[in-house]
């Protein structure tokens, strides 16, 4: 079993899925793992969540332990392999101090956006941690993941309230997704594709949600999953959905291509 408080690197050469028009895979290839429990350079408390830039550095946001008053509260960054670079944060509510950062992304331009969930706001950074702008997601409505779109827009999510909060590029606010406490019930996960198609984890309802970034308005959702927790997409716009009670990383085909229908046909049968 893997120890907790570490980063692993993994190479993923395919996914398992349930629909037959995606084959099972082979499991992930093991590369190397870094950290160990502690708050010295390179260690964690608690590790929640990693982004990876366009170089392919790693930022790990390391809250602390979410049970206790947080001793970390930082953001670390990493060379691909696991090599140490920088870190920055402490605890408090002043510019680039945080309360439990529990979600972090990186933009296309290499800016680190950091959710700051029990200071209620949204920081962004450049590369080396320098702070650059924040903005609140509201009183009372913790961010527990935040993603960036191809036109810098942000979106958070807030599972306390069920909501998934939208900003524009500088962090004014927009109209959320969907309906909070009705459409959703502890939406954890958000991601935003290549398109601006804004997947959305709706771990309380067993379904993901798809949104058009743009407008707003939703595209498709789908459900029959055993608590997803988070979902990534690829480079081809292909979908990869962690199934936690599921026990299962499951794949699907990306929601433009000319087989969507049928894909998607197909998935909605297995899925309702």
């Amino acid at each position: 079993m893997f120890a907790r408080d570490k980063v692993f690197l993994l190479i993923v050469a395919a996914s398992m899925a349930l629909v037959p028009a995606i084959a099972f895979g082979q499991a992930p290839a093991f590369v190397t793992a870094w950290g160990g429990f502690g708050t010295g350079d390179g260690q964690f408390q608690g590790p929640t969540s990693v982004a990876v830039d366009g170089i392919g550095n790693v930022f790990v946001a390391d809250p602390g332990d979410l049970n206790n008053p947080p001793t970390t509260n930082r953001i670390q960054k990493f060379s691909n392999t696991g090599g140490y670079l920088t870190q920055w944060g402490s605890t408090g509510n002043a510019n680039g101090q945080f309360n439990q950062p529990v979600g972090v992304t990186v933009d296309g331009s290499g800016n680190v956006y950091v959710a700051d969930y029990k200071n209620y706001r949204v920081q962004k950074f450049n590369s080396v941690g320098g702070y650059l702008a924040q903005w609140s997601t509201g009183a009372n409505r913790p961010p527990s993941a935040v993603a960036v779109g191809p036109d810098g827009g942000t979106y958070t999510t807030d599972p306390v309230n069920s909501g998934v909060q939208r900003f524009t590029s500088t962090g004014s606010p927009l109209t959320p997704l969907g309906t909070p406490g009705q459409d959703f019930y502890s939406a954890i996960g958000v991601t935003v594709d290549a398109l601006n198609f804004v997947y959305v984890v709706d771990t309380g309802n067993n379904r993901i949600a798809v949104y058009r970034g743009s407008t707003g308005e939703l595209v498709m959702r789908w459900g029959g999953f055993n608590l997803p927790y988070a979902l990534a997409v690829g480079p081809n716009g292909e979908i990869y959905i962690a199934d936690t009670h599921g026990n299962n990383v499951v794949k699907f085909a990306p929601i433009t291509t000319a087989a969507h229908a049928a894909t998607w046909g197909a998935v909605k049968a297995l899925y309702r």
